[in-house]
């Protein structure tokens, strides 16, 4: 039996340390490697590790996973996706704060956001539904592929998740322009 299959069955039975031992002994150096090489930190290579073997195991779970998965080359490849993807919104983070610092500066922020819209605005997102609105945060605010947003969210595939963040963002849309309160609130932050 393959070390693979011996990981899977681990998992299948329960034996989660078992399997852990080996994942940490045979994975957690290769994406160690590649983090720190991508100007990332110990600490920040085990934290996307334990990510990607949350994954994992979700996957193996819920059994979308057969005996012929390369978990090494697996682990990996959603490790590198992870690490791209929060170098990515860390990137987004320091300009947004570095923005916001220039608005909140002159005074702009204040002027623009009120209390009256973000009520509104929540009140839409509300009515989305939480599993829309999770998905429509993991990629529109976390920048998350759908890919990730599968394995996160436990979609039997890419497809599946493209067609369940289509009909969120068709839902969204339609409850937009069926507001007509928040049609005029959004026409008064355009307008002045």
């Amino acid at each position: 039996m393959s070390k693979d299959s011996k990981i899977l069955r681990a998992i299948k039975n329960g034996e989660n340390q078992k399997m852990l031992d080996e994942l940490y002994n045979s994975v957690l150096p290769k994406v160690r490697s590649y983090i720190l090489n991508n100007s990332g930190t110990v600490d920040e290579a085990n934290d996307v590790f334990q990510d990607a073997v949350m994954i994992f195991y979700k996957k193996v779970k819920m059994g979308e996973t057969d005996s012929t998965m390369n978990i090494t080359a697996y682990l990996v490849t959603v490790a590198k996706n992870l690490w791209i993807n929060k170098v990515k919104r860390d990137a987004r983070i320091q300009y947004t704060d570095e923005l916001k610092e220039e608005l909140i500066d002159s005074s702009l922020l204040s002027s623009m956001i009120s209390e009256e819209r973000e009520i509104q605005v929540k009140q839409v997102l509300g009515q989305l539904g939480e599993r829309c609105f999770q998905l429509l945060n993991y990629i529109f605010y976390q920048d998350y592929s759908l890919a990730e947003v599968t394995a996160i969210m436990g979609f039997s595939s890419a497809e599946v998740a493209h067609t369940n963040h289509y009909r969120c963002k068709k839902k969204l849309k339609a409850l937009v322009q069926g507001d007509a309160s928040f049609k005029t609130l959004l026409q008064r932050g355009v307008n002045g």
